[in-house]
């Protein structure tokens, strides 16, 4: 199972590598800055229909957060956190779409292989098509939008850990981001 962490240049949080490898998973650091790179890296990933988690470069997962996305049989799963304010996100948006700390089987990609693209030519209003801020809401509307995936992603318990933190960190200069991952 691929696990890849998202990060803004400069923003990757010291702990967030250390946990992934104390779940005994090799990680993937994607360097990916405002506008679509987030969007242009799921593309990638969602057309290689290979399972895959994404943990986004704030989000402290637990020792069998990994194994547990890896030994469920749903097609989407993440886990939950929360937010800022406190709030539960899953609560908060009464489903779970986040893209926080969420495994993508290859059955949901090949069943819905233009989910990705649907999201990225989401408008909601507020943020541009593609634009990192609603790729997750809009990822989650293409997946809802068809029948059997109604309820959002299969949540996992317990919560993962969400750093709220305000100043830059340093991202490690040893991790080699995804080939073309910034193009």
């Amino acid at each position: 199972m691929r696990v890849v962490v998202p990060a803004v240049p400069g923003n990757l949080h010291p702990g967030v590598l250390p946990a992934i490898l104390r779940s005994g998973y090799p990680a993937e650091v994607v360097p990916v800055g405002p506008g679509d790179e987030y969007y242009r890296l799921l593309a990638r990933l969602w057309a290689e229909q290979v399972d895959f988690v994404v943990v986004e470069h704030d989000i402290i997962v637990g020792r069998d957060t990994l194994a547990g996305f890896e030994g469920c049989s749903h097609w989407w799963c993440a886990h939950s956190y929360r937010q800022a304010d406190g709030c539960d996100i899953a609560v908060t948006y009464q489903q779970l779409t986040t893209l926080g700390c969420t495994r993508f089987r290859a059955e949901v990609m090949a069943w819905h292989p233009t989910a990705v693209l649907e999201a990225g030519s989401t408008w909601n209003g507020r943020y541009p098509p593609r634009d990192w801020h609603a790729l997750d809401h809009a990822l989650g509307q293409a997946l809802r939008g068809a029948a059997r995936l109604q309820g959002g992603a299969h949540r996992h318990w317990p919560n993962v850990e969400h750093l709220h933190y305000t100043e830059p960190q340093q991202t490690p200069a040893n991790l080699t981001p995804i080939e073309g991952a910034s193009e």
